[in-house]
C-alpha cells in the first residue's frame, strides 16, 4: 500500500492519478460538469479547474457548451475526445496480415489486408506494416497484435505450427522496440473471447429502474476450424490464460484416449456435434459458464444440436445460455481494439 507520506513531493505522480480519475469518470459518465467531476472523484475544485483546462488544451477532453441553468453562472459540460488518440490492431494470419485502425470508442476508421511476402520474414513485415500505419494515423498511442498460437503474460510466443519462426520468440519486447509504443500481442481465440465480451459490453443500454439488464461476466468461447479445437475462458469479466498461459487448449483433450481433434478428421456432422458436445459438457461443469459461445467453421444447425446434446447431460439449472458467432473476424478484431484501449488506461491506482 502506498502512503500519505510515499505520496509527498511526487507532484507528478499525483497529477497522473487525478487526470486519470478525471478521465475515468468522464468515460462512465459520458459527459458532466466540473462540479459534477468533483463530486463523482473527490478531487478538490479548485484541482478539477486547472486539470481540465489543461486537458482540453491538449484537446484530451472536449467542451460540449454550458448546462442548462437553474440560476447563476452556467456551468461548462466537458466530454472525453475520444478521435484524441488512436489504437493499430493487426491479425496475423498464416498467408496474410489485416489491419485496423480504432478511436478511443472502439469505432474502426480504417481497415485493410496485406497478402503475406514469403522472401520476408513475418517479423519484418509486421513491423514495416505497424510503422507504416502508425506513421500514417494521427496520435497512435498503442499497438495490439493478434497470433494463432499461444502467447504468456510477457507476449512470449509458443505453441505456433503455423509460423515456426516465431516459437518461444519474445514477439511483444521486439514490437514495442521497433515501434517505440506499448504493445499487447495476444491468442486469436483468446482475442474474440474479449472481442465477444466487448460487444455485450457495448451493447447493454442504460439500464432502467426495475428493469436491469446486465452483461455476460462468465463465458466459454469455442472456436472450431477444421479439427482444429481452441477455446477462450472469461471468469469474472477476465480473461483466464491459467499459469502457463495455456488455459482453453481444449484441444490437448482426452477423450476415449484420444484427442478431440484427433476424433474431427473425417467425422461427419452428427460425430462432429457428438465430440463437441463432449468437450462443451466437460468445459461446463468446471467452469460453470452463464454462456457457451461457439465460432468460427460452424453452423447454425450444428450449433443447436450440440446445444440438445449438452442440456441432455446436465441437471435443471447447471445449462448455460448458447450462443452463436456468425463473424469471428469482427469479433477478433474488436477484442484487439479492447486490448490496446486497456493498455492506454494511464490511471495510477494506489493499493
Amino acid at each position: 500500500m502506498t502512503s500519505k507520506r510515499e505520496m509527498t513531493g511526487k507532484p507528478k505522480v499525483i497529477k497522473e492519478v487525478n487526470m486519470g480519475l478525471l478521465k475515468d469518470a468522464l468515460s462512465q459518465m459520458g459527459q458532466a460538469t466540473r462540479v459534477e467531476l468533483s463530486k463523482r472523484t473527490g478531487i478538490s475544485q479548485p484541482t478539477v479547474n486547472v486539470l481540465m483546462k489543461e486537458m482540453v488544451e491538449n484537446r484530451e477532453v472536449l467542451c460540449l457548451g454550458n448546462a442548462d441553468s437553474t440560476g447563476g453562472r452556467k456551468a461548462v459540460v466537458y466530454t472525453l475526445n475520444r478521435k484524441r488518440y488512436h489504437i493499430v490492431s493487426v491479425i496475423v494470419r498464416k498467408d496474410f496480415f489485416e489491419y485496423g485502425v480504432f478511436d478511443l470508442k472502439l469505432q474502426m476508421e480504417t481497415k485493410g489486408q496485406i497478402p503475406r511476402e514469403e522472401k520476408v520474414s513475418y517479423t519484418k513485415q509486421l513491423v514495416c506494416i505497424l510503422q507504416d500505419t502508425i506513421h500514417k494515423t494521427a496520435d497512435v498511442q498503442a499497438v495490439s497484435v493478434g497470433v494463432p498460437g499461444a502467447v504468456s503474460r510477457e507476449g512470449k510466443v509458443f505453441a505456433i505450427p503455423q509460423i515456426p519462426e516465431w516459437e518461444q520468440f519474445q514477439l511483444q519486447s521486439c514490437l514495442e522496440k521497433e515501434c517505440g509504443l506499448q504493445v499487447k500481442v495476444m491468442n486469436d481465440i483468446n482475442a474474440i473471447a474479449i472481442g465477444y465480451l466487448t460487444s455485450e459490453m457495448l451493447s447493454v443500454t442504460v439500464p432502467q429502474e426495475n428493469n436491469s439488464t446486465d452483461p455476460v461476466r462468465n463465458l466459454a468461447y469455442l472456436h472450431v476450424e477444421g479439427t482444429g479445437l481452441g477455446a477462450g475462458i472469461i471468469i469474472d469479466g477476465k480473461l483466464y490464460m491459467g499459469c502457463s498461459s495455456f488455459a482453453g487448449e481444449v484441444g490437448y483433450m482426452k477423450l476415449e484416449d484420444t484427442s478431440p481433434e484427433q476424433q474431427l478428421t473425417g467425422a461427419d456432422d452428427g460425430k462432429r456435434a457428438e465430440l463437441l458436445s463432449k468437450v462443451l459438457v466437460n468445459m461446463i461443469c468446471v467452469l460453470n459458464p452463464e454462456k457457451v459461445v461457439l465460432g468460427g467453421e460452424i453452423t447454425a444447425p450444428l450449433v443447436k444440436e450440440i446445444q440438445q446434446r449438452c442440456l441432455a447431460c446436465l441437471p435443471e439449472g447447471a445449462a448455460p445460455g448458447f450462443s452463436m458467432i456468425s463473424d469471428s473476424g469482427e469479433k477478433y478484431f474488436l477484442g484487439l481494439g479492447q486490448a490496446g484501449l486497456d493498455l492506454l488506461d494511464h490511471q495510477v491506482r494506489l493499493h
